[in-house]
């Protein structure tokens, strides 16, 4: 029996650093319940400073899962640098040469569709730098898999 395997184009682009509000959430296990209440204090947060989200909810990750233990930050870009308050922090993804891919299907397949996006980077040469992130271009009530994208981004050198 053959096994069809997606083919996910990778793109190669330029961004701009962009200011980030975050969660730091270190040693997780249980992700989506955790996700849940980072999502919901940091909209909180900028809610309470008359803020908004400028764009889509994201991920950003400091390498695979050990032993189903995450380690990860967890918020949305702003328009600029925030302050600090309580658990929220304001940050910023690097700007400079990133490699782009998008996943559509559910979340449960992002694991494999990760290594597959690692794979593709590695075998065109390329070194990733630390703190791929995910962007959530989905609203979180969307459940059709056939709907859900989720764009996978990798600093590379």
């Amino acid at each position: 029996m053959e096994v069809m395997r997606e083919v996910m184009a990778v793109e190669l682009k330029q961004v701009d650093p962009q200011p980030i509000a975050i969660v730091g959430l270190r040693g997780v296990r249980d992700l989506p319940a955790e996700m849940g209440r980072a999502f919901g204090a940091v909209y909180g947060s900028l809610a309470r400073r008359g803020l908004a989200p400028s764009g889509p909810a994201l991920t950003r990750h400091f390498g695979p899962p050990k032993d189903g233990v995450f380690d990860l930050d967890v918020g949305f870009p702003v328009a600029q640098r925030v302050a600090d308050d309580g658990d929220v922090y304001g940050d910023e993804l690097p700007g400079g040469k990133v490699a782009s891919t998008w996943h559509v299907g559910a979340y449960d397949g992002l694991s494999d569709a990760w290594m597959r996006f690692h794979g593709d980077i590695s075998g065109r040469g390329l070194t990733m730098d630390r703190g791929d992130w995910k962007i959530y271009w989905s609203p979180p009530e969307e459940t059709d898999p056939g709907k859900i994208r989720t764009e996978l981004i990798a600093p590379v050198g």
